[in-house]
């Protein structure tokens, strides 16, 4: 049997914040520590770093923050003009990684909802400074399921439980395991 004790612990410095999430697992008579730790300096950093984008490239009315996605790094939301960057993606990568996140989201919103990662957005993209790749291969969180075909014509992990599928090659119901590490 194996047990977690989930502890958070806040400490102070002068100039940040800093949170530490200490997990302890119990596993029969061994211990095991995890220790992380959750720095608000860097995310304060990274608004930072992304409303003076958002000034630089003149989207003055847009802003900034994070979310709490798991498959996607970030996401340029033209209706309410909002550029987010995931807060699990944010915590594994440097800080030069969510800026070039952050410049991609911005590219998105200088070109417009019609053009998603054609040729003009890329050409903006460049422009800016980002790397213009369409796709991170940074993975940051775990999936929550397992969906397979209990005849075996599939298996896929995914985050969310959706109702009422049915596998496309057999017809029947998908069975859903929950993901262990």
């Amino acid at each position: 049997m194996l047990y977690a004790l989930v502890l958070s612990i806040y400490t102070y410095n002068k100039n940040y914040k800093e949170t530490f999430l200490i997990v302890l697992y119990i596993h029969d008579k061994e211990t095991y520590f995890m220790v992380d730790q959750i720095s608000e300096l860097k995310f304060r950093d990274i608004s930072d770093i992304a409303y003076e984008l958002l000034a630089k490239h003149g989207l003055n009315d847009w802003q900034f923050c994070f979310d709490h996605a798991k498959s996607r790094a970030g996401l340029c939301n033209y209706s309410r003009k909002i550029i987010s960057i995931s807060k699990s993606y944010a915590k594994e990568v440097k800080i030069s990684e969510v800026k070039n996140t952050i410049l991609h989201e911005i590219a998105h919103a200088l070109v417009g909802h019609s053009h998603g990662h054609d040729a003009a957005w890329k050409v903006k993209a460049l422009e800016i400074g980002c790397d213009a790749k369409r796709c991170h291969s940074v993975k940051f969180s775990l999936p929550n399921w397992i969906i397979e075909c209990p005849n075996g014509c599939f298996s896929i992990s995914r985050y969310r439980k959706n109702r009422h599928l049915i596998c496309k090659y057999c017809k029947i119901p998908v069975v859903y395991k929950k993901y262990d590490v």
